[in-house]
């Protein structure tokens, strides 16, 4: 069973309650799979620079996400790539957690010391 929503005010709700995403792959969403241990299927924005694709491949290195091209990407493929995901609940619980180590919340603690360091 699959849902689309033209825009949702509770995001959080969304991500939780999510299995999978399928999204582009800006910075924001990113971070956003990451804390809510998401797993998904990146679709790089082609006209948005590199910064994208960069973001894609950082979530697949880490073993969170796959990779699919908007220049190759056909409906069948893309259908393809979801069922293979979720056909295998050990890869996506193995990629939860990949993405769990990444969400350590040593991000949140840097940034406490470096507010601590120019307050003084």
């Amino acid at each position: 069973e699959a849902r689309a929503f033209p825009f949702l005010n509770e995001m959080e709700k969304a991500l939780t309650a999510a299995t999978l995403a399928v999204s582009r792959a800006g910075a924001t969403g990113i971070a956003e799979m990451v804390v809510f241990r998401l797993p998904a299927v990146l679709i790089p924005y082609p006209h948005a620079g590199a910064h994208q694709a960069a973001n894609a491949e950082w979530m697949k290195n880490v073993g969170g996400a796959s990779v699919l091209s908007e220049r190759n990407l056909t409906p069948e493929r893309l259908w393809a790539e979801i069922h293979r995901l979720l056909e295998d609940p050990a890869r996506l619980a193995q990629m939860r957690q990949r993405l769990a180590a990444q969400a350590d919340g040593s991000s949140a603690h840097r940034l406490a010391q470096l507010v601590q360091e120019v307050v003084g």
